[in-house]
């Protein structure tokens, strides 16, 4: 029995906010090409198989349609686990529907029921091998079998101890099943593996959540299936110990290791071929570095590639340029290059390494108690009392901003006096924001309730607010002089320079109920159309359900659950 071993998808993760989802398809597709030529008959996946918790709809889309589409090409099997980047309980949500089509999913680990963790491969009366499914160990899962070590290195220990126990436990319960048969048993896992190479071929005493585990005192498993790590490779040197790696490049890296899977044989356990994923099926990512001399010329020799690349640009010149990015993205308009990411170097030191360390600790106080850091500096010649009013001040402030009882009498509250809120704007090709971009206001970073947009002239800012229009309203009122007439089937002028479509969407919640408004406009491909573009679409989802209507009453009923006229 031939079986893949795959891991790390991350459907709907994004690179700097640009979404991926489109590459992934390409690749999953691949996957499956590759399943039907191989004739390959079970699937493991090691975890992480979306980026977070609350997967989009389309991401949802291209994970059912993947398990659907191995099926066809005859993986009759599919074995799941969760990451740490997924939810458990989504993940199980549908796992008795998809246990009726031999897809088995493992969203929390049993710690009561190890046989329950075990899965045979094959005809179940005669298996060509034993799973043994172990999702990634969350905390909780594991309280009360974790003994509460006095130091971090003790706890550390005794969590990599619990860790390897569940594994015995879990293995003793497939030699059980297995009897006196000669057929492997295979791991599942995801988990940071002591020995393992992490990122730019160094090593860490944790990723994502759990100290690194040593699988010194785990058992003789024929074949350990792990995700977790992007980087595909045999942990410590031992070939029967394997991280498939990431299905796409998570990030950009000078030593790119390359994306794939393995495939392996329960007739030759030890014989692992390693799969790569074509570099077709994703978007070429790229470094350049130097002044800006330097960064032009290497921008002239990638836009001459085919297709589009991703850029990282860092600026190393000893001069400082204020508007070197706006440069740069000038140069690159029209052609295949993004800019992705742009970082300033200069005498090989990043330029905000100085405080680093401080913005990394932000996230432990709240606003109030940064407020305190700097009012405790000297002011002036204020005094004691000043800064009482001060902060008397401060949180007048906050309390309106914050506080959505304290901001009603600014705010237009949605006709049932339930409080809006974002949860997830995707930008594509609107006005300066060239591409596709996904802000995710579920983040922590949105926790505080307070939050700027900033950036040099040109940078997206108002068309960040652009999007937020459009999605809600099918117009930008900031220009509303012109805007009901700047979209139409013969005219865009909001669309990118260039481009072929534009698209806006929020996702924003009242109480319970989740909306997610979409605004689309494309130019015609077919030639000899009468006009330019196709009409603009404008549509608005309820859980999950769209609402039907023209463009305008669609804007009319947002217009009527929001209660804030555009």
């Amino acid at each position: 029995m031939k079986i893949f071993h795959i891991a790390d998808i991350h459907l709907g993760c994004a690179l700097d906010n640009l979404r991926r989802n489109r590459e992934l398809e390409k690749i999953l597709r691949f996957v499956v090409q590759k399943a039907r030529e191989e004739r390959v008959e079970a699937a493991l996946l090691a975890g992480d198989i979306f980026n977070n918790g609350s997967p989009s709809n389309d991401s949802m889309q291209l994970y059912y349609q993947f398990l659907a589409d191995l099926q066809k090409a005859g993986c009759r099997q599919t074995v799941i686990i969760a990451g740490n980047h997924d939810s458990a309980e989504f993940l199980e949500a549908p796992r008795g529907l998809l246990g009726q089509m031999n897809i088995r999913v493992f969203g929390k680990a049993d710690a009561e029921h190890p046989e329950n963790e075990v899965v045979p491969l094959g005809d179940p009366a005669s298996p060509d091998a034993y799973v043994c499914a172990v999702p990634f160990p969350r905390g909780a899962e594991l309280r009360g079998i974790v003994p509460g070590g006095e130091t971090s290195e003790a706890e550390a220990a005794a969590l990599s101890e619990a860790v390897g126990a569940h594994y015995r436990a879990v293995y003793e319960a497939a030699l059980k099943a297995r009897q006196d048969r000669s057929v492997p048993v295979i791991a599942l896992g995801h988990f940071y593996a002591r020995g393992s190479v992490f990122r730019d071929g160094s090593d860490a005493d944790a990723v994502g959540n759990l100290t690194a585990v040593d699988t010194g005192n785990f058992p003789s498993f024929d074949y350990f299936a792990l995700g977790h790590i992007h980087r595909r490779q045999c942990v410590g040197g031992r070939k029967n110990i394997r991280y498939a790696g990431s299905l796409i490049p998570m990030d950009f890296r000078k030593d790119d290791p390359g994306t794939g899977f393995f495939m392996l044989d329960t007739d030759d356990i030890g014989n692992v071929a390693a799969i790569d994923i074509p570099e077709n099926c994703y978007r070429a990512m790229r470094i350049v570095e130097g002044n800006m001399e330097d960064l032009s010329r290497e921008l002239d020799l990638l836009s001459s590639l085919d297709g589009e690349v991703l850029v990282k640009a860092v600026y190393t010149g000893e001069a400082k340029r204020e508007n070197w990015v706006s440069e740069l993205r000038e140069k690159t308009r029209g052609t295949g290059i993004q800019l992705v990411r742009c970082d300033v170097r200069q005498n090989g030191v990043p330029d905000d390494t100085a405080n680093a360390e401080e913005n990394e600790a932000l996230d432990r106080f709240t606003p109030e108690e940064i407020f305190l850091k700097h009012l405790s500096c000297p002011i002036g010649d204020s005094d004691e009392k000043q800064q009482t009013e001060l902060l008397g001040l401060f949180r007048e402030a906050y309390a309106k901003v914050a506080d959505p009882a304290a901001r009603g009498e600014n705010a237009l509250p949605s006709p049932d006096g339930k409080e809006m809120k974002f949860r997830q704007l995707y930008i594509r090709n609107v006005n300066s924001l060239y591409g596709e971009h996904l802000i995710n206001f579920d983040s922590p970073a949105f926790s505080g309730g307070i939050f700027l947009i900033s950036g040099n002239t040109g940078a997206g800012k108002s068309s960040i607010l652009d999007a937020v229009c459009l999605a809600l309203y099918g117009c930008t009122p900031r220009t509303l002089s012109e805007s009901r007439r700047a979209i139409s089937d013969s005219r865009d002028s909001v669309m990118s320079d260039g481009a072929d479509e534009l698209a806006a969407e929020l996702v924003f919640s009242l109480g319970e109920t989740v909306y997610r408004a979409a605004f689309r406009h494309a130019r015609r491909r077919k030639k000899g159309a009468k006009t330019p573009f196709s009409p603009p679409e404008h549509r608005l989802y309820r859980d999950g359900r769209e609402v039907p209507g023209t463009n305008g009453q669609i804007a009319a009923a947002i217009v009527g659950i929001i209660g804030m006229p555009a």
